[in-house]
Order: structure tokens, then C-alpha cells, then sequence
């Protein structure tokens, strides 16, 4: 018993290299912006207009339902500011809490507008950053702090990283064991009938992707990806090769389907598995200097 406490101990809040907080922080406030800009264009028809409920009422999920059309619009702003600042790393901390509380008052005005990569970029990557040292390293803040650019990450616990790790592989695995449950993806005719669907497909699918036998291939590839990725990113020497399956599936979402950011968050949340490095440089193949891959110093 003593044995499995110490090694949960361990892998929830033993030290790790601020690293991967750093890039996660990045690349999240990077998206957030590029969302947070794409979504000006869309305050009014999304936000402003269809602040109701399915039969007409004001929703009780709103913080202020009477707000002014332009409160919406402001709220962006102020979005698309604190994701800058999120991004380069100036006031990490309250500026990642911004986003995130930004981003949750945005989606309640009107839940049915955004989708499930919405939820993860919210309640996953943006939560986790925000309750993580994110500034502490490849930060303005950390370069204020030490006067100079410091390539050694300082050591943090891994509670925060976990949390975000945890969310993503269960969320693959229950979507799969969500799918099983139905009739369509085992049946192999889910991707069939979304291949059909013209308001939700990028472009007229060529006849013979569209038919029943290369639909049900699709359908179990995907949940064979999904599968993988839910478990492969816990086995060493399965993690990369479930993550780069995980990344052309996205790819291949996003270039047939409309589905907003999905497949871009779904993508960047893989940054959570990313080597523990103490050098950020050590990600690349070689250093700028010429000098070969930092060792990775962590098991997990």
C-alpha cells in the first residue's frame, strides 16, 4: 500500500521541468488569440441575437442577459488583449485566469454555438495553464525576473500537467466507449451519414468516399485512433507514434468537416506529452549551438 501512495505521490507532484508549461502557455494563448480575433467577425449573429434558449427565453445561464449588444463585442477585446499577454508571458498568471474566465462568460451566452473543442480549450488546456506556474520559464515575466534569458527551466510540480493529461487521454477513451454504445460507429455507418451531410462538409466528397464499405473503414480507423491515443500516450515507446496517428486524424477532420477550432485544440493539447526537457532546446534535434538533445530526465 505504501508502495502505491509513493508512486501516485510521485507521479502527481514530483518535480518536473517548467518546460512543457512554458510551450503549452504559447501555443494555447497563440490559439486563443487566433479564436478570440475570428470571433469579432461573428459577435453579432452568434452572441448578440441568439442570446436565447430553445423556446424563446432569455437563458439562465448568463451572467447579465440584458447586457448591451456591444458588451459582447468589448468582452472579446478584452479577450483578444489578455491572450496577447497570456502568449508572450507579461503577467502570466492573471492573464491566463483572464482568458480562461473570458472565454467561460463568452461561451454561456450561447452554449449551442460552439462545440466540443470549444469545452477542452476552456475547461482543460486554459484551467490547467491557469492553475500551473505557466510564466515561469520562455516568459517576459521570468526574463524580468532573472534580468537575462535563462534556458534552464526551474522545476515545478507536475500536479497541473497531470490534470490536463489526464482530461485528454479519459476524454479519448470515453468518447470511444461513448460511441460503442450506439448503433452507427460499430454498425460502420457513422462516417457514412456525416460524409453525407453537406452543411457540415467542406466540400462535395468524391462518390466513392461517400459509400457505405469506405465509411465503415473510416469509422473504425477513427475509433481505433481515438483508442490509441487515449491509452498509447501512457507507453513510451507507443506515445509518439500514437500522437502523430492522433495528429493526422485531426487533420484529416479538419480538412473534410466545418467544425471551428476542434481539430487545431485537439492537436495542440498534445503538447502536454511532450518530453520533459530542462531546455527548451533540447525539443529540437539540435541546439543552435551545434550541441545534440538534452536527455530527457523523466520516465512519464
Amino acid at each position: 500500500m505504501d508502495r502505491v501512495v509513493r508512486s501516485l505521490e510521485s507521479f502527481f507532484f514530483r518535480p518536473i521541468p517548467a518546460t512543457t508549461f512554458a510551450v503549452m502557455r504559447i501555443a494555447v494563448g497563440s490559439l486563443a488569440l487566433i479564436w478570440s480575433a475570428t470571433l469579432l467577425s461573428q459577435a453579432d449573429p452568434l452572441l448578440t441575437w441568439l442570446r436565447i434558449d430553445a423556446v424563446g427565453d432569455i437563458g439562465w445561464w448568463q451572467f447579465w442577459p440584458s447586457a448591451p449588444d456591444g458588451f459582447i463585442v468589448a468582452l472579446i477585446l478584452c479577450l483578444v488583449v489578455a491572450s496577447a499577454l497570456m502568449t508572450i508571458g507579461l503577467w502570466a498568471r492573471p492573464a491566463t485566469w483572464a482568458v480562461f474566465l473570458l472565454v467561460l462568460i463568452i461561451h454561456r451566452y450561447n452554449p449551442l454555438a460552439f462545440n466540443g473543442g470549444d469545452f477542452i480549450l476552456r475547461s482543460v488546456l486554459l484551467l490547467g495553464l491557469a492553475l500551473s506556474p505557466a510564466g515561469a520559464y520562455l516568459s517576459i515575466d521570468s526574463w524580468r525576473k532573472s534580468g537575462a534569458m535563462v534556458w534552464t527551466a526551474p522545476q515545478v510540480s507536475a500536479w497541473t500537467l497531470r490534470f490536463i493529461q489526464l482530461h485528454i487521454s479519459m476524454g479519448y477513451i470515453l468518447t470511444v466507449l461513448l460511441k460503442l454504445r450506439g448503433e452507427t460507429w460499430l454498425g460502420g455507418t457513422a462516417m457514412w451519414y456525416a460524409l453525407g451531410l453537406e452543411e457540415l462538409t467542406r466540400f462535395d466528397v468524391p462518390s466513392w468516399i461517400s459509400t457505405p464499405p469506405v465509411g465503415a473503414v473510416l469509422g473504425w480507423t477513427t475509433l481505433a485512433i481515438e483508442l490509441g491515443v487515449g491509452v498509447g500516450v501512457w507507453i513510451r515507446k507507443v506515445r509518439p507514434y500514437a500522437l502523430v496517428a492522433g495528429v493526422l486524424l485531426h487533420i484529416g477532420i479538419a480538412a473534410l468537416f466545418e467544425i471551428g477550432f476542434f481539430s487545431y485544440v485537439m492537436v495542440v493539447s498534445y503538447l502536454a506529452f511532450l518530453p520533459l526537457y530542462t531546455d527548451v532546446r533540447g525539443l529540437l534535434r539540435y541546439h543552435p549551438s551545434g550541441l545534440r538533445d538534452i536527455p530527457d530526465p523523466s520516465p512519464v
